[in-house]
């Protein structure tokens, strides 16, 4: 009996072991690719956002200097001159009371007044608001909420359409624009305006007679903050992510999603954001329901100039904030990992079956061993194990032979899960980009045959082949709306493609046996002549296996179809690839591609795409 549950007890133990061996690696490999692959995600991911984050901030101050110059340039035009230099003549021999009065009784009457009461229609049908309203013609419909001049003392003098208001001289800013240490214009917070219910931002710029220097007027102009702001509110990320326009008091001002001022950055986040002014973080809170999100931010500098004084802009800063949902963020990783758990759950099942019988068949011999030892330590001197046959032994040795041949298969099943694995993640990569599906398989078979034309060891071959798979894994970090494309891609979006090099060496950087191949995926993309990037490598300073992936990647690339062009024949293809010899592509390895792209075309059925 004991000899039963021993032998039981050791096949248990044998599958096991296998299992564990199995096991624990694979969990430990999955869990570091994934962590390793997230904070490349991470970093490829934070480091576009900060990017859109600058480059939205960069439209901002655009679109403010642009109307600080048309306030400007209104200042100076003499139909508006002329019309203040009337309306201030009104004022001599009057007293500031007697002025102050006047202003307030006809500010009444305005507000009583309709658009078409020949009072309202005598100011915004006079020489100056015509010219003020052939200057708006040509901006786009709703830019100018109100767009009016004030003389010297606040009172309404032209506008493109009745205001709100007659008299701003009782403003609280107008001082700042009236007075003898004048800003050189007023940019207003973001606030709210009752009567229109939307929220507004202001821009009062003074007007001064060149000649005696003094105070004119100002130009008024009232804008609609989410028409306004459209650059902000234009920007999307996939499909949750969005920029934002935020305050330096944590209020956000603009935003596609949520109404104006109706929400906030919490208080950690915006201390950081002040703290770092450009760059990328990882937010607990991002304000929309995010948790450990990945942001990016950027300051609106010409925000920062204006507002130093504590006038402008209510005192504040203003910033533009990029976030997305983490779901979308890190679903490239998270689909990568779920391919990758099956495969391993798979191999998994197969060695434990494999295990199963290998450890029936361990024990036979085991058995018969120990039913001899066992006969002849009960005292059977006169028994003996045959060994003139050599059937015990035999059957030992062919046992451990047969254990040392499965090995050696489960070596190779192992080997050939490891490349299925390889190719299950480029299945992956190319699954991202619908239009190069079959890609990097088509590069990686064309790149082993210029290989084995150049002389490559075995080890080297293999190497090559992994590298060709790999080529394109840091697309892996690349938004799919810009790989599936259908149209040319802007510059913005080619200059995120160009990451990709870099992104996969990211990913694999700390993978051990992936290390060697790290610099053929970063320099695949340099060209011969220096040209190409991340780097701008040249001649034999490119690694060679780089120089054959090159070639073998651009065949496949402009043989193969896409949305906005037709791929090119074969001849065609030779023909560009001839005609960049010597300036993309290494003029060796082109001759050496020429004897075997025949070859390469014949092997996949003459195919003549």
């Amino acid at each position: 009996m004991s000899s039963i549950i021993h032998k039981t007890g050791l096949r248990k133990k044998i599958i096991f072991s296998i299992l564990l061996v199995a096991i624990i690696p694979g969990a430990i490999g999955l869990l570091v690719t994934y962590y390793q692959g997230k904070k490349g995600i991470r970093e490829s991911i934070g480091s576009s956002f900060e990017v859109i984050a600058r480059e939205t901030a960069k439209k901002i101050d655009i679109v403010l200097e642009d109307e600080i110059d048309e306030a400007a340039n209104l200042s100076i035009a003499y139909e508006i001159k002329e019309g203040l230099r009337k309306a201030n003549q009104g004022y001599k021999g009057k007293g500031r009371d007697a002025i102050k009065k006047e202003l307030m009784e006809t500010d009444n009457r305005w507000n009583g007044s309709s658009a078409v009461d020949p009072f309202a229609l005598k100011i915004v049908e006079n020489s100056a608001s015509s010219f003020l309203k052939r200057f708006n013609y040509f901006e786009p419909e709703g830019h100018h909420i109100e767009l009016a001049i004030y003389d010297k003392e606040g009172g309404l003098v032209a506008s493109i359409k009745k205001t709100e208001k007659y008299y701003i001289g009782n403003e609280s800013w107008w001082n700042v624009v009236s007075g003898s240490n004048r800003v050189k214009a007023y940019l207003s917070d973001v606030s709210y305006h009752d009567k229109i219910e939307t929220y507004t931002f202001d821009i009062v710029y003074p007007i001064v007679d060149e000649k005696a220097g003094g105070f004119m007027g100002a130009v008024r102009m009232v804008h609609d903050v989410s028409f306004f702001f459209n650059e902000v509110t234009n920007i999307k990320i996939g499909k949750t992510g969005h920029a934002n326009l935020i305050s330096s008091a944590g209020t956000i001002l603009v935003c596609p999603i949520y109404p104006i001022k109706s929400h906030n950055i919490t208080e950690s986040l915006i201390i950081e954001i002040l703290k770092r002014r450009l760059g990328w973080t990882i937010a607990e809170d991002d304000a929309h329901g995010g948790k450990n999100s990945v942001v990016g931010f950027a300051p609106v500098n010409y925000v920062e100039k204006y507002s130093s004084d504590g006038i402008n802009f209510g005192g504040k800063k203003w910033y533009i904030f990029v976030r997305q949902d983490p779901s979308e963020t890190y679903a490239p990783i998270n689909r990568l990992m779920w391919q990758v758990a099956i495969i391993a759950l798979s191999l998994t099942i197969l060695l434990g079956i494999l295990g199963f019988f290998a450890a029936n068949r361990i024990m036979k011999p085991i058995h018969a061993l120990h039913t001899g030892a066992e006969i002849i330590g009960n005292g059977n001197l006169t028994y003996r194990v045959s060994v003139n046959t050599n059937d015990e032994i035999e059957q030992l040795a062919n046992e451990f032979n047969l254990m040392a041949e499965k090995l050696k298969m489960r070596q190779d099943d192992l080997e050939n899960a490891y490349l299925g694995t390889i190719k299950a993640l480029t299945s992956a990569i190319d699954a991202k980009d619908k239009y190069t599906r079959g890609h990097s398989g088509r590069v990686t078979e064309l790149s082993i045959k210029i290989g084995q034309k150049l002389g490559f060891a075995p080890d080297r071959l293999s190497m090559l082949e992994q590298a060709s798979l790999f080529h394109d894994v840091g697309k892996i970090g690349i938004e799919d709306a810009i790989l599936n494309k259908a149209s040319r891609l802007s510059d913005l979006e080619y200059a995120i493609i160009k990451k990709h090099p870099e992104i996969g060496v990211d990913i694999i950087k700390d993978i051990d046996y992936l290390k060697p191949i790290i610099p053929i995926i970063r320099h695949d993309h340099e060209r011969y002549d220096g040209s190409g990037y991340p780097y701008g490598l040249r001649g034999e300073d490119i690694p060679l296996e780089a120089r054959v992936i090159a070639i073998a990647d651009f065949y496949d690339a402009i043989t193969t179809d896409r949305p906005y062009r037709k791929g090119l024949s074969h001849e065609d293809a030779i023909e560009e690839i001839r005609s960049r010899s010597g300036t993309d592509f290494d003029p060796k390895i082109v001759e050496v591609f020429l004897e075997c792209v025949e070859e390469y075309r014949k092997n996949n059925n003459g195919d003549e795409r």
